[in-house]
């Protein structure tokens, strides 16, 4: 379900209801919560190049 929209209803500060690829779900009990407030696996960090390694020459060697 990661990356995919998700409606969700909620009754008295609870989930009751979902819908998730067009089909109707009903919430029976809650067993995690998990928010995202960023997509951090989408930022890199400025010191680091894309793949996550220095540049260490032909066979590893700097």
């Amino acid at each position: 379900m990661y990356g995919e929209p998700v409606d969700v209803w909620v009754r008295d500060g609870r989930a009751a209801r979902f819908v998730w690829r067009g089909r109707l779900y009903p919430v029976l009990r809650v067993l995690e919560n998990w928010v995202v407030s960023r997509e951090w696996w989408e930022q890199q960090e400025p010191d680091r190049e894309p793949g996550g390694g220095q540049d260490r020459g032909e066979h590893g060697r700097e």
